[in-house]
């Protein structure tokens, strides 16, 4: 399964990076006035893919600390090694022998 969020390219400007939220299949937002009742929800916007991965990373670290609420599902895959990791490629040292 895929993270639930992800940095992509903005589909209005190629130049600027968004966070896509596959759960709600929408660009994260955050609204120009919270007090509010109807606020118009602004796109979260990047010039370059790193810092909208670091803001996903604050985030995370928001999140994964009780500091502020966090939306279910949020968590991103935990690494796991492959299966395979530390085997030999072929049958075994023959196959390897004079490399």
């Amino acid at each position: 399964m895929a993270n639930r969020y992800s940095v992509t390219k903005s589909p209005w400007d190629s130049r600027q990076f968004v966070i896509f939220d596959r759960v709600m299949y929408g660009y994260c937002t955050l609204p120009d006035d919270a007090t509010s009742d109807h606020p118009n929800l602004l796109p979260l916007e990047w010039s370059n893919e790193h810092a909208a991965e670091a803001w996903l990373q604050q985030c995370y670290q928001a999140w994964g600390s009780g500091r502020v609420p966090a939306p279910r599902g949020w968590q991103p895959l935990r690494y796991e090694p492959s299966p395979w990791a530390g085997k030999p490629l072929r049958g075994g040292s023959r196959d390897t022998e004079g490399l």
